[in-house]
């Protein structure tokens, strides 16, 4: 048998080897979890300005906010962002075929495994979104855009971890529309789209068009200026005063002023009809620009039109910097210029557009310290969990409160402005709020054209041609002449009744014609016989 002492010093330093390493094992996740919190974010896009979705023009707001977020969270986190982006893409379109080779390329090259991964793009087109969603979902990684979304967002089982800061909602603008038509009974609506305006036009009519066509009892007519020619608009305002009074006009500022211009020559802008026109936020480049002062000689017959007018605009179209924001048109400039070789006029950008990206990584960073607070580390690799936190809860920013809504998308509220022609601008009446699809009066009275009454009649009182007041006025005429004629008739009528009872009265008093029983005597016929003519007499 062989037997061993206890606490040999071989033995003891083995133990003391033991517990050492046991020690380390405790004590390094402390000390790695004492570090910064390494997150990445991807950005996919091209690097061509052909677009507002293009590198060189959100980039310089998100790397701003990297800046910030990374003063803001010093120590807690570390924020690095990496920009995807092949030189031979040269479009949206064209980086919507790519866009799956490009991501799954980063994010399969990754080795770090404790690195959170975020997914913070513009969404250059519809195609983009989805295929980056799809592989999103797959590997639970958070996805923001917010430029651009798609309606598969909607769907969580099909987009758990997508979130969409987009300004743009097509849906919300269809119920807005769907509301006004319903809320003032126009029944006939005459929808024009200008083809040769941008796409969100055309989007927007389309998204107007299912909505009102989903009430009962409406009738939709769809016309498209093709080219760039006035002479198209004649035609269509000729066509439009046939069959409604109610226009909704999708395309450029400076289109809508030929519109009103011809439409005022033709006595469309009496208050009889309604124009109604969209501008998302304040942008002349993509818009035009709304103003009836154009420098030319029909300048004051547009500012008269101007009174028909109806503008649906969001709630914070016409959003600036703040003075004490971290983000300012200055620093953006500059990077865009020194780190994109891009020039980027801020004096005519939107800046709606501007503050998107950058308010995409300030909340992210929010998001993800928050939900280390509530969870640990190891809720930040679960990009279920994060888009959770961005649901159904309002974010409050020097630039206003961002809400997302239930499905992860931010809501923006709606607005329909008039002209006030006395202020000779336009002034909001009318508030759609989309998450409970409430319509808010902001004011009282519409000051309509000419003070007649708001709104006007679906169908005029003469019918939209004018016919029925003139078959009213023929029925007029023609009721003066035979209502005479038709006494006169009566009357004949009568007075040839009253002789004929006068005739017949008088004629059944007469006795001339009864045949007496004296005048039949005989005295040559038998007594049968006369007894036979008195019996038949009688």
């Amino acid at each position: 048998m062989i037997s061993v002492q206890r606490g040999t010093p071989p033995q003891r330093f083995s133990v003391q080897i033991v517990l050492i390493l046991s020690l380390i094992g405790l004590v390094a996740p402390s000390l790695i979890a004492d570090g910064p919190i390494q997150v990445e974010i991807a950005t996919i896009g091209h690097i061509y300005p052909e677009s507002m979705s293009c590198l060189p023009y959100v980039a310089p707001p998100q790397d701003l906010a990297k800046a910030y977020v990374n003063r803001r969270y010093q120590g807690i986190f570390n924020f690095t962002i990496t920009y995807i982006f092949d030189r031979t893409i040269p479009s949206c379109a064209a980086l919507a075929d790519h866009a799956v080779h490009l991501i799954t390329r980063w994010f399969y090259g990754h080795k770090d495994n404790n690195t959170v991964l975020a997914l913070i793009f513009a969404g250059c087109s519809g195609p983009e979104v989805v295929y980056m969603n799809q592989i999103a979902a797959a590997q639970n990684v958070l996805m923001i855009t917010h430029n651009n979304d798609h309606e598969v967002i909607r769907n969580k089982a099909l987009s758990p971890t997508f979130v969409s800061l987009a300004h743009y909602i097509s849906s919300d603008y269809r119920e807005f529309y769907k509301r006004i038509a319903e809320v003032y009974n126009w029944t006939s609506v005459y929808v024009v789209i200008d083809d040769t305006s941008v796409w969100v036009y055309t989007l927007t009519a389309w998204a107007a068009i299912e909505g009102i066509e989903s009430l009962p009892n409406r009738v939709v007519t769809v016309k498209h200026i093709l080219r760039n020619a006035s002479a198209e608009i004649a035609p269509i305002l000729h066509d439009f005063r046939t069959i409604s009074r109610v226009m909704l006009f999708c395309g450029r500022a400076e289109r809508l002023r030929t519109v009103l211009i011809q439409a005022s020559e033709l006595n469309m802008t009496n208050g009889e009809f309604v124009y109604i026109t969209m501008e998302n936020f304040h942008y002349k480049t993509l818009y035009g620009n709304l103003d009836w002062r154009n420098g030319d000689e029909h300048d004051q017959v547009v500012e008269r039109a101007f009174a028909s007018v109806l503008v649906i605009r969001a709630a914070d179209y016409d959003n600036q910097f703040s003075v004490s924001s971290d983000l300012s048109a200055v620093d953006i400039s500059r990077r865009a210029k020194t780190d994109y070789n891009f020039t980027l006029p801020i004096n005519d950008q939107p800046v709606i557009n501007l503050l998107a990206p950058f308010m995409a990584v300030k909340i992210l960073a929010e998001i993800l310290n928050r939900s280390n607070e509530l969870h640990g580390t190891s809720s930040l690799h679960d990009g279920r969990n994060l888009a959770n936190m961005f649901r159904n809860r309002t974010f409050l920013t020097e630039f206003g409160d961002i809400e997302i809504g239930p499905s992860g998308r931010r809501v923006v509220d709606l607005v329909l402005f008039c002209f006030e022609t006395r202020e000779k601008s336009f002034r909001p009446f009318l508030l759609f709020k989309p998450t409970s699809r409430r319509i808010e009066p902001l004011r009282g009275i519409v000051s309509w054209v000419n003070g007649n009454s708001w709104p006007p009649p679906n169908e005029p009182r003469c019918g939209f041609t004018g016919r029925l007041c003139e078959v009213t006025s023929l029925q007029t005429e023609l009721a003066s002449i035979a209502t005479p004629i038709v006494t006169l008739v009566a009357l004949c009528c009568l007075l040839a009744c009253y002789l004929v009872w006068r005739h017949c009265h008088n004629l059944k008093r007469q006795e001339w014609w009864i045949i007496q029983y004296e005048t039949m005597r005989y005295d040559d016929l038998p007594t049968g016989y006369l007894s036979l003519l008195r019996c038949r007499g009688e």
